[in-house]
């Protein structure tokens, strides 16, 4: 809360840059994984951690997202470590979205070193406000996050631009609990995405 006050105002807040180290192996090998696939790379994450009493506000159920999953030439990677990737069997959706933490391919003990290396490999991460968001975001990625109706007060309370992040696009909702709408919106996003990454390779 105090950035503003420091830099007297939001337009002077400094640019976003990455400052994670680089793991080049770590993020080649991911590479040679999930490239194997030709659509476009989307990250997924739904779930924040439980133990955060703020958690029911801004965590989505996976079945959420299954409007996404009827998007032809998209391709689904779960970002989700710990928390909420048992809903991919839950729901019997394994063969809608890719989780390699179900059993790890390749590693790092580093808490969060295989996720900015997976992150880095996907064209677009579609989250809802957890360490996900600052992180795909922090690493230059485009970055569509859903938000709350009552939503952290660093994403202001309108506007689907912030200005912490350039690549950041957000969601929110217009009713509590109310996500349909959002997904909606997102989904027609998705589509334009698609249209213009054909035309790009026109």
């Amino acid at each position: 809360m105090s950035l503003p006050f420091i830099f007297k105002n939001l337009k002077n807040i400094p640019t976003t840059y990455s400052f994670f180290p680089k793991n080049i192996n770590l993020d080649n090998s991911w590479k040679k994984i999930i490239k194997l696939n030709k659509k476009i790379q989307i990250g997924l994450s739904w779930q924040g951690s439980a133990d955060n009493k703020e958690d029911y506000k801004r965590s989505v159920s996976l079945l959420i997202f299954s409007p996404f999953f009827e998007i032809k030439n998209l391709a689904f990677t779960s970002l989700q470590k710990n928390y909420g990737q048992e809903q991919i069997t839950q729901f019997n959706l394994e063969g809608k979205i890719v989780n390699f933490y179900k059993n790890k391919i390749v590693g790092s003990n580093n808490k969060f070193e295989d996720t900015i290396s997976i992150i880095k490999n996907m064209d677009l991460v579609i989250t809802v406000d957890t360490a996900v968001a600052h992180i795909s975001a922090t690493l230059g990625k485009e970055t569509w996050i859903l938000l709350p109706l009552v939503n952290d007060f660093r994403w202001g309370t309108k506007n689907e631009k912030t200005v912490w992040y350039k690549n950041v696009k957000l969601f929110r909702q217009t009713k509590i609990n109310q996500w349909q709408d959002v997904v909606i919106k997102i989904k027609k996003n998705l589509e334009k995405l698609i249209d213009k990454k054909t035309t790009d390779k026109i």
